[in-house]
């Protein structure tokens, strides 16, 4: 083999070893068949491990890494008009845009016939019996496969590789586009004669990085097993999905993937690495070489300012550090041209669906910023309001205070100080958007009195209201999987199950379905009140998500049967909303099937709670109990026609803050500084409620004779 002496191209060492690269390399294959060698080394199962995906993916990596190309990979790379290599010398890989053309005599030979490589290969990296990675991608198609070869022979205008590994990856984050080689050859001389040297990202550096919406990217592992060598790779995202956060540091965001953790992996066990970033306006290839430090989750470590608001970048399930030692800006040997093939809501152009359900640095950060004002009212201004049905209108809200929207998971409320004519009425509404639907709110109210009517009547786009960030523990988890889950919503009670739909719709699409399986009925008296219909129905997908409307006027009462016609036989949990009677009456159908009081989820859009079968509660005081707000001196004797403790301060002339008067919103809240009181009956609060009541809930408890309260 060749080696540079010296980093001085025109010394040349020549190592001589026992056996040729042909040689070694069906050596190599052989032992790996042998042995049925294990398909992924020691950094990638660290990484799988963390997931629990080990064992599946050894299983899954017997099958699908392939020691030959099928047919149809080697169809593949020879209709590209490109490939990425990696290469690898003392560790240290490099990334090359290699522009040519290829083809294979067999399945397990690959041979490149090359016009242009930027960055040049080192000699070495490319000497026979040098271990290579090739990442053939298709932009056009959004297709892509992957080899590890061994360099069987090489010469300035050709590579002939030997397959040790082959298979196929997914197109997530592919953005389309079509490539075209400029047909102008930049030789090695040319190339870093063109080429500027520097240690630190410029302001044209950084500009590159920033408006970037793909990189490859080269990792290796040294070693002789087929699952070692060089790797060459690809992430893509929203433009700005890499951050720059210093000159000489760069943080990437790592979305859900094949579980190889191929890339990934060998960092763990080599944190060398070459990022290449091609600028797709100007023709510029950017080329990065430094080391990588991988954070394997998002929540746990804090020593940067961007490790305190990854963990509100959209999609993202890990992340890693970049910390360039040397880097290079190159003329580009090719010339792309966008493809689109969709948009996104506020009309900017993505190339790749998957990059929808992602975010943004910047939309993390300002969602880090927004969770610091959660309990502050902020200023929201009205962007749009839709007519959904007769009586119900969603507005979408976006702040006016140019900070972010604070995250919430599915199901949970906004708290709103409605400017009623009187004096600011506070009110709960459902969040009927998902969590990453946008920089927005979505509230969707149904038109009856006082500040909804108020709303309906009064506000248009345009209009500023002040806001709470979302609350309420009435929330799915779209994650687990360990039971199904059933949503059913009668009226404006579907809005959080709205909201539970469409997130779990985006993270299925994300995840490849690895959510919970979900059944979603609306009920409605009639059409001319069923609300999000033709939104929802979009949702439905085969086996994963059901989507129902019932109406009542037509199909009659939803009862035991109609749940047993719905569901297949099998284990639930069931997030029930609706008005109270609604609510009671579905509540009692689901017990008759068997259903586990603590698996059935309810909120209440109504005056009164659920009557549960089983609680835990001190029964409500039958006696006379005295009442002291001590902060407004007023005492007096409470009885069982008193009704909830806010209802007797408002008869004794109080007026304490509320604002949904069914337990959800937590504006009653109120410090009980002596006596005990009780939830029977009404909506029981979770949490930490030490010391403190909600008052438009509680009522004296038995056994109780003196109720103080800081009011």
């Amino acid at each position: 083999s060749r080696t540079v002496v010296n980093d001085d191209p025109s010394r040349v060492a020549i190592k001589m070893s026992p056996f040729s690269a042909r040689e070694q390399h069906a050596a190599r294959l052989a032992r790996a068949s042998e042995a049925e060698a294990a398909p992924f080394h020691e950094g990638e199962q660290r990484l799988q491990d963390t997931v629990g995906a080990r064992e599946r993916m050894e299983g899954i990596g017997k099958r699908f890494l392939r020691r030959f190309m099928p047919d149809q990979h080697r169809e593949f790379y020879a209709s590209l008009p490109f490939v990425v290599a990696a290469t690898c010398v003392e560790e240290k890989p490099q990334c090359s845009l290699v522009v040519g053309s290829f083809s294979s005599s067999d399945a397990v030979t690959l041979d490149l016939k090359i016009a242009d490589v930027v960055p040049p290969f080192s000699t070495e990296g490319v000497a026979p019996g040098a271990r290579v990675g090739l990442l053939g991608v298709d932009l056009a198609a959004r297709r892509r496969n992957r080899l590890s070869a061994t360099v069987l022979a090489s010469s300035s205008e050709s590579l002939q590789l030997g397959v040790d590994l082959s298979f196929g990856n997914c197109p997530q984050y592919i953005q389309r586009r079509s490539a075209v080689a400029t047909g102008k050859r930049t030789t090695a001389e040319a190339s870093n004669s063109e080429a500027s040297n520097f240690s630190a990202l410029a302001p044209e550096h950084a500009a590159i990085v920033e408006r970037a919406d793909t990189f490859f990217l080269a990792s290796a592992v040294s070693g002789k097993e087929a699952n070692a060598g060089a790797d060459a790779s690809h992430r893509g995202g929203k433009p700005g999905f890499v951050l720059v956060e210093s000159p000489t540091t760069l943080v990437v965001p790592e979305f859900v993937g094949n579980n190889f953790f191929n890339t990934l992996g060998n960092f763990l066990v080599n944190p060398h690495a070459s990022l290449l970033f091609v600028d797709f306006a100007s023709g510029k290839v950017l080329s990065l070489g430094g080391t990588v430090e991988v954070h394997t989750s998002c929540v746990d470590d804090r020593r940067h300012p961007a490790d305190d608001y990854v963990r509100f970048f959209a999609g993202a399930e890990r992340y890693w550090r970049f910390f360039l030692d040397q880097g290079t800006l190159f003329p580009s040997p090719l010339s792309f041209t966008d493809v689109d093939s969709g948009a996104s809501p506020n009309g900017t152009a993505f190339r790749s669906p998957n990059a929808l359900v992602t975010g943004s640095w910047a939309d993390a950060k300002s969602k880090w910023e927004a969770s610091d004002f959660a309990d502050q009212w902020r200023p929201f201004r009205v962007v749009r309001v839709v007519e959904e049905s007769t009586v119900i209108k969603s507005f979408y809200l976006e702040p006016a205070d140019d900070k972010g929207v604070s995250p919430f998971s599915p199901g949970q409320y906004l708290t709103l100080k409605v400017p009623t004519p009187q004096k600011p009425t506070v009110r709960t509404y459902t969040v009927s958007s998902a969590p990453n639907d946008g920089s927005y709110y979505r509230i969707s109210v149904k038109k009856e009195a006082n500040a909804s009517k108020w709303l309906h009547e009064n506000v248009d786009a345009g209009s500023q209201l002040d806001v709470k960030a979302p609350r309420g523990d009435f929330f799915l988890d779209v994650q687990t999987k360990e039971r199904p889950a059933v949503l059913i919503g009668g009226g404006v009670g579907a809005t959080p199950l709205v909201s539970m739909l469409r997130h779990v719709h985006r993270e299925g699409s994300r995840t490849r379905w690895n959510v919970r399986r979900l059944f979603f009925a609306h009920v409605s008296h009639d059409a001319s009140q069923r609300a999000f219909f033709e939104g929802t129905k979009q949702f439905a997908v085969p086996d994963k998500i059901s989507v129902t409307s019932i109406l009542s006027s037509v199909d009659g009462r939803l009862s035991k049967e109609t749940l047993q016609a719905l569901l297949p036989l099998d284990d639930y949990d069931f997030y029930v909303c609706g008005p109270s009677g609604f609510l009671q009456a579905t509540y009692d159908v689901i017990t008759t099937l068997g259903v586990p009081d603590d698996r059935i989820h309810a909120e209440s859009f109504g005056p009164a709670a659920l009557q549960r079968q089983s609680t835990d509660e001190p029964p409500v005081a039958t006696e006379a109990v005295a009442v002291k707000f001590c902060k407004s001196g007023v005492e007096a004797p409470w009885d069982e026609s008193s009704g909830t403790l806010l209802e007797f301060a408002e008869k004794h002339g109080l007026e304490p803050d509320y604002g949904c008067r069914l337990g959800s919103c937590g504006t009653c809240a109120a410090k009980l500084l002596r006596g005990a009181v009780s939830y029977a009956g009404m909506r029981q609060p979770t949490g930490d409620i030490e010391d403190v009541c909600l008052i438009c809930q509680a009522r004296p408890a038995a056994g109780t004779d003196l109720i103080e309260l800081d009011l």
